[in-house]
């Protein structure tokens, strides 16, 4: 009889089957019953598809951020987006009344000039026997543009006057304001071109590519969009504003009351900038010196006692300090440092610096603006 603790040889294949669900007696490696079952299977399984969801997730999330960089850094899809879009924005002259035409939103420089009252002038003057000879018709972007409340791209001049012509085109009279005005870049001193921005749009002189969006300054826009944040927070911080000159343009020219009420507005201010950046071509360093050129020509200076509203730097070194502008542009060319410079530097910058509030810094708050200058 052999031992009790003595191996007997078995065959597995004489073995009973062990039933379903049979406990097993004995250590079992690691992960091998959760293999064995179905659900377990399944499990692995969602687990690893669940792995790749994410890494699907990585992936196109740094794929997209990737883009994004590249995007703030070069303005490639925006060059692309609004060449296409000003592709499409045209007018043609033809007789009779226009069955496509829109007009712009009462706005500071629509209202002066009239642009918005066209409508009111036009039926005023048929009851009076007037006919309407020629009007222009607005192709269907153009249309959607303006009804929508985005300033067209066109070629906007930067002074006012009156030009009255005779029925054979002949000239009866003309009057324009060309010497509060600055005609091109090269004519401003590059003291006032370099102050200017400092003080307001430093990216606007340093574009990283020749077809870079001049209407967008991401970090500064970023920043602006953090305090904003902020401060509806009721954290401590001073809100800024991240609105480029292209876009300050905009807001003075053509929105309702020259300000900024809603992101939707300052959505639109955004897209009528980019449009006329790109409405010769995507190359913008042409048209980065013309909005360097329109500010300082147009940018509003509350208005005066006696003088009324004022528009520009030269009619507000005029109208404020009684500076002539050609003075004023001699003054700042002069290589070296004079008293008469000083005096110009001054003035100009205190100008500069009262564009965030023009009527309380160059009205009752005068002695603030000294304290800044």
């Amino acid at each position: 009889m052999a031992p009790s603790n003595t191996p007997v040889a078995r065959n597995p294949e004489q073995e009973p089957a062990a039933k379903a669900g049979a406990r097993v007696e004995g250590p079992v490696p690691l992960g091998l019953t959760h293999l064995s079952s179905p659900a377990s299977r399944v499990f692995v399984f969602l687990n690893k598809r669940r792995l790749k969801v994410w890494l699907l997730w990585v992936i196109a999330f740094l794929v997209l951020a990737g883009l994004g960089l590249v995007e703030i850094h070069t303005s490639l899809l925006q060059s692309w987006l609004f060449t296409r879009v000003n592709e499409q924005v045209s007018y043609e002259l033809a007789a009779g009344v226009s069955p496509s035409i829109a007009f712009p939103r009462p706005a500071p420089f629509d209202g002066r000039r009239g642009y918005s009252k066209i409508p009111s002038f036009q039926t005023r003057l048929q009851t009076q026997g007037y006919q309407l000879t020629q009007q222009a018709r607005h192709s269907e972007t153009l249309l959607n543009l303006i009804r929508r409340g985005v300033s067209p791209p066109y070629d906007e001049r930067p002074g006012t006057g009156i030009d009255i012509r005779g029925f054979d085109g002949a000239p009866l009279f003309r009057y324009a304001q060309s010497e509060f005005l600055f005609e091109k870049i090269d004519h401003i001193p590059p003291l006032l071109v370099k102050t200017l921005l400092f003080l307001e749009n430093r990216d606007l002189g340093r574009p990283s590519t020749s077809w870079q969006n001049p209407a967008i300054e991401w970090e500064r826009l970023f920043k602006a969009g953090l305090l904003y944040i902020g401060s509806k927070l009721s954290l401590p911080v001073a809100v800024q504003g991240g609105s480029t000159l292209a876009v300050q343009l905009e807001k003075f020219r053509h929105s309702p009351n020259g300000r900024t009420d809603t992101p939707v507005e300052k959505f639109r201010q955004v897209v009528s900038a980019s449009l006329k950046a790109y409405r010769e071509g995507k190359n913008t360093r042409a048209w980065r010196e013309r909005i360097i050129v329109d500010y300082l020509n147009t940018v509003p200076l509350a208005a005066a006692p006696g003088y009324g509203e004022i528009h520009g730097l030269g009619e507000g070194l005029h109208a404020w300090f009684g500076m002539p502008l050609s003075e004023v542009v001699a003054a700042l060319n002069a290589p070296a440092m004079t008293p008469a410079k000083v005096r110009a530097f001054k003035h100009v910058l205190a100008l500069l610096i009262s564009v965030r509030a023009p009527s309380v810094f160059l009205g009752e708050e005068r002695a603030a603006l000294d304290q800044k200058v």
